[in-house]
Formats: structure tokens, sequence, C-alpha cells
């Protein structure tokens, strides 16, 4: 990973609009782009929120709670290697690490022609 974490923080930044960007276009107007990001730092200076507000057309729907329980296959990225191996070992659980931080899914949909000219 990049140690600088200004610069570790912008290029996460820049992924997301990226990939909102990009998303919106294969959006309909039922559907939702859900981003799971944990809490704290280094993820909170990220800025989800005004990354999605600075995307055009498209506006936050709503944030919860990530649940991991919710989904049983699911391994956080960062515990998948190690503590993987370490959780098989007798170590700790592969999400202990998001489960004690918490994490939050933001819910982001497309602006409709008047939400988009009211803004």
């Amino acid at each position: 990973g990049i140690k600088d974490t200004k610069k570790n923080n912008e290029v996460h930044r820049q992924l997301l609009r990226h990939f909102l960007t990009s998303s919106r276009h294969i959006l309909n107007k039922t559907g939702e782009i859900h981003v799971t990001i944990k809490k704290g730092e280094p993820y909170e200076s990220w800025n989800f929120a005004r990354i999605v507000r600075e995307t055009e057309n498209l506006r936050m729907k709503r944030c919860d709670d990530f649940f991991p329980h919710l989904y049983p296959d699911y391994r956080h990225r960062r515990t998948l290697g190690a503590q993987f191996v370490s959780e098989m070992k007798g170590g700790p659980e592969a999400n202990s690490d998001i489960l004690q931080a918490g994490s939050r899914t933001y819910a982001v949909v497309i602006c409709s022609s008047e939400e988009s000219k009211h803004e």
C-alpha cells in the first residue's frame, strides 16, 4: 500500500469517483449502487458522501450500518490473507476488525430530472 496517508486517501477517493461515474451509466432508474466502507480513519477521510454529492446525476438514498453476519461467506479483504490462515489455526475471526470498528453501507441512486434541477 501507499505509505503517504494523504496520497493514499486521494487514490481511494479517485477510485470511488471513477466507480460512481462509470456505474451511473449502467444504473436504471430503480437501481441502487451499494458501497460499504469501514468506519474510522483513514476511511472517513475518503468522505464518500461528498463524492456522491459531487457526482453528476447521483444522490445518497440512505446509509446503514453493515452487519457481516448477514452475509455468511463475507470476508473483509484485509483479513482474507494472513488472518484467514490464522483463523484456521485458532486465531481471530476473519471479520473481527470490522466488527470492532463497524462499517457503513451507502445506497446511491440516480437523481430524477426534478431533483437534478433543484440542486
